[in-house]
């Protein structure tokens, strides 16, 4: 009765937890960087060495940028969702900030590109992700984490019969 009740105790503490880190990645993959802390950012670097900073998805740096992202800018201003890129181009250098919100089964998702510098109209854009479509035996509106299933027969009729047994 004991082992029970420590394996009971072990799988809440295993799920709540899970469930803790999927309810903060699904916040964190909605979330929008900042543009106007990292343009400041990015133009402060610029002016001190010459060359914009690039951030990978996730917070992370790349190999051959030294430190941690808040050397270089403030990290509530890029959620783990968005990355930094960098390039160097005939007309001059410049970056685009990137993010992606992932379509649900209510919601299209977006990626969003917003360039800076010479090449900004060319790594602007927008992309629509259609919404997620699911595969069931029984039709059913997940929407909001509200599972509604739709019954062949009408409310009353299944009332009724639940009402005769």
């Amino acid at each position: 009765m004991k082992s029970r009740g420590i394996a009971t105790i072990t799988f809440a503490v295993i799920a709540l937890g899970l469930l803790t880190v999927s309810t903060a990645f699904a916040y964190s993959a909605r979330e929008v960087p900042n543009l106007g802390v990292i343009a400041t950012a990015e133009n402060s670097y610029y002016n001190n060495h010459g060359s914009y900073f690039q951030v990978l998805p996730n917070q992370q740096l790349p190999s051959h940028q030294p430190g941690v992202l808040s050397d270089y800018v403030d990290p509530r201003a890029v959620p783990p969702n968005t990355r930094i890129d960098v390039y160097a181009g005939p007309a001059g250098s410049g970056y685009s900030v990137q993010w992606t919100i992932p379509a649900t089964t209510c919601e299209a998702g977006l990626i969003t590109s917003v360039g800076y510098g010479p090449e900004a109209s060319e790594r602007s854009f927008v992309i629509i992700l259609p919404v997620l479509e699911v595969s069931t035996s029984t039709p059913a509106t997940i929407c909001r984490g509200d599972l509604r299933s739709e019954s062949p027969r009408g409310d009353r009729e299944r009332d009724t019969h639940r009402n005769a047994r």
